[in-house]
């Protein structure tokens, strides 16, 4: 009788060593999962740091150019000649590019902010019924009881 409740009680715990390995394995996969989400945002937000610098790089020769393109078709429309009507399209032209990528540019920069907060008030009581509402399954399994005192009633 003895050997048989030894027999089952190694039965019981293999059966619980088993569960258990296989919870740590599902847990270690979607560490490495989420491990690898990480190394991936951490790259994105390089690239976007990167590209948010770039942009701000960009903005200070655009704006030389559309200066000195401003400058340079007042000096060729003083002037006469086919020559210099050409020069004024070409002039024009270059202005309409440099205010296409300076559009660009700003647009990008606007998307790359970050939101200015959204505030709003929010109940501590709320708050803290849906936290014991998300933990209490987990404290269930472990024997612990998840309970909310009232205003009456004081933590000790």
């Amino acid at each position: 009788m003895t050997l048989g409740l030894v027999a089952d009680r190694e039965r019981r715990a293999r059966g619980e060593v088993e569960r258990l390995n296989d919870e740590l394995t599902g847990t270690l996969s979607r560490l490495q999962t989420a491990q690898q989400e990480l190394v991936v945002a951490e790259r994105m937000a390089t690239v976007g740091r990167l590209s948010l610098r770039v942009a701000h790089e960009v903005r200070n020769p655009i704006s030389a150019i559309e200066l000195n393109a401003e400058m340079l078709e007042d000096i060729v429309r003083e002037r006469s000649g086919d020559d210099m009507k050409e020069a004024v399209g070409l002039v024009t032209a270059i202005r309409d590019q440099v205010t296409a990528l300076d559009a660009l540019t700003e647009e990008y920069l606007a998307f790359a902010r970050f939101p200015r907060p959204h505030f709003e008030e929010e109940s501590v009581n709320h708050l803290v019924q849906e936290l014991a509402e998300f933990v209490r399954p987990v404290a269930t399994r472990q024997g612990l009881t998840a309970a909310r005192r009232g205003r009456s009633e004081r933590c000790r």
